[in-house]
């Protein structure tokens, strides 16, 4: 008796028998290349009535199964979704959805949500309504988003380091630069304040009513010939404001405060100068010179006078053509310093070095705090000022720092020295020595009377043109006179 079905098995192992073989029933051999090539092609798929023969491996046996059920196709043989819809897995299925299309003719994709991944890359344009950058925490507007501590990265073709272009650190802090490859070149502080910071230790901080800059230095350029830093715009108020330049404050209560420099322009043909602008010109605090002097200029732009001081508050006003008028200490009349400093004092190349000096005798028990002299540096030098008594003693002495440029400088002593009685009316000698080889002097006699002659009533003036080899008691005569001359002490008269 013929059999209902045929056990897969027996057509792997080739034990069908005659029986087994009825209408309907397939030997292993007719399975071959032949068979199969020689049967006509199916048109088109009967989703409901065709059947493949297919082997059941967990069964061992042969089963039909529909075409739609192997997952090939969509609804039926056609593609799933409409046209231009990207197909994907739809639980087993193909699908296409209108949020993911491509358009073959442009190569664009169309994306109506999210891309999420470690990498995004866009060889033309990526446009969309927002863009997200990396993950986290995201804000939940904006065309660009980019969560804290993440970056945007780029590399120029010539370059194989990827460059840090764009930072938003954990503090809401923009970086342009990663401080490393590309240093930052601007930092953007999102916070109370909009700070812009360069080269990463100088900013520019823009505050609600005023702007911070913290900058090596400033250099304004402008297309015009004289530009001009204004505080505010007088057109919109009822009078001028005013500026302020503050010099730096102190960082401790044991610092100093910085300087206010106010440099003139150098370098060219016609250096510029600085000026100072307006109907009054006032100074709240102390106006302290480098020089010692203070040049006013007449109308016609030639110097005018100079004042000058001798570090005691003493005054003097020089003209430009070498005269000298003395505001000197109380109950002093005369100064050999301030006449002989004139157009005809000069410094003169001289060595080895030697000490150069005066002769004059006391006429009052007085006391002698320093020494004045004038001078003409090129660099700041130490200069030893020394008295000697009548018998060629140095009874004291003071080594001070003179600065650069001409002026008459005062060198005071640690302590005052008293003239003893037993040295009124006999001669001492105050003197300058300095290892430098040009030297103070002047070689016009007609600057003072004819020696010896009374200053004042404190002393007379003996000699002035006496220096001594090294650093000794000025007592051999000189072609040149000295400026130099002791300094008493001020007393009521």
């Amino acid at each position: 008796m013929a059999r209902t079905q045929v056990k897969g098995h027996q057509i792997d192992d080739e034990t069908i028998e005659s029986a087994d073989i009825a209408s309907g029933s397939i030997k292993q051999g007719e399975l071959n290349t032949q068979a199969v090539s020689s049967q006509a092609t199916i048109g088109s798929v009967d989703t409901t009535n065709d059947y493949l023969l297919i082997w059941d491996a967990d069964t061992n046996t042969l089963k039909k199964v529909a075409p739609t059920n192997l997952g090939i196709g969509g609804s039926g043989s056609s593609p799933g979704g409409s046209d231009t819809q990207v197909q994907f897995n739809d639980g087993g299925s193909f699908a296409g959805d209108s949020g993911l299309t491509f358009n073959k003719t442009t190569d664009s994709l169309t994306i109506a949500g999210n891309i999420t991944g470690s990498i995004l890359y866009a060889s033309e344009h990526l446009s969309a309504s927002f863009v997200t950058l990396g993950t986290g925490s995201m804000p939940a507007s904006g065309h660009v988003r980019l969560p804290s501590n993440a970056s945007v990265v780029a590399r120029n073709a010539p370059n194989t380091n990827d460059i840090q272009i764009l930072n938003l650190d954990s503090n809401d802090i923009l970086h342009i630069g990663d401080g490393s490859t590309n240093p930052d070149g601007v930092i953007i502080d999102t916070q109370s304040s909009v700070t812009f910071r360069i080269a990463q230790t100088y900013e520019l901080a823009l505050y609600p009513t005023y702007l911070d800059i913290v900058l090596p230095s400033m250099i304004f350029r402008n297309s015009e010939s004289s530009p001009t830093l204004k505080q505010g715009d007088s057109s919109s108020a009822s009078k001028g404001e005013t500026l302020s330049v503050q010099a730096q404050n102190s960082t401790a209560a044991s610092s100093d405060g910085g300087n206010l420099l106010l440099k003139a322009g150098t370098g060219v043909s016609n250096n510029g100068h600085i000026q100072l602008s307006g109907s009054v010109v006032s100074v709240t605090g102390s106006l302290v010179t480098e020089a010692g002097t203070v040049a006013v200029y007449g109308s016609d732009g030639t110097d005018g006078q100079v004042l000058t001081t001798d570090g005691s508050g003493n005054l003097s006003f020089t003209t430009v053509s070498g005269g000298t008028t003395s505001f000197l200490p109380t109950g002093s009349l005369y100064s050999l310093v301030a006449n002989m400093s004139g157009s005809d004092a000069s410094m003169a190349s001289y060595s080895p070095a030697f000490t150069g000096g005066i002769k004059f005798v006391p006429l009052r028990e007085r006391s002698i705090t320093g020494a004045r002299l004038w001078t003409k540096l090129t660099s700041a030098t130490d200069f030893k000022i020394s008295l000697w008594d009548n018998h060629e003693n140095r009874v004291v002495t003071k080594t001070s720092e003179i600065p650069t440029g001409e002026g008459i400088y005062e060198v005071t002593f640690d302590s005052a020295w008293t003239i003893p009685a037993s040295n009124i009316g006999k001669s001492m000698y105050v003197s300058f020595y300095y290892a430098g080889s040009d030297y103070p002097r002047n070689q016009n006699t007609t600057t003072v009377p004819n020696t010896p002659f009374i200053a004042d009533q404190h002393w007379v003036v003996a000699q002035i043109n006496l220096y001594g080899s090294g650093d000794s008691v000025p007592t051999t005569g000189a072609s040149a006179n000295y400026m130099i001359e002791p300094v008493f002490a001020t007393i009521d008269v």
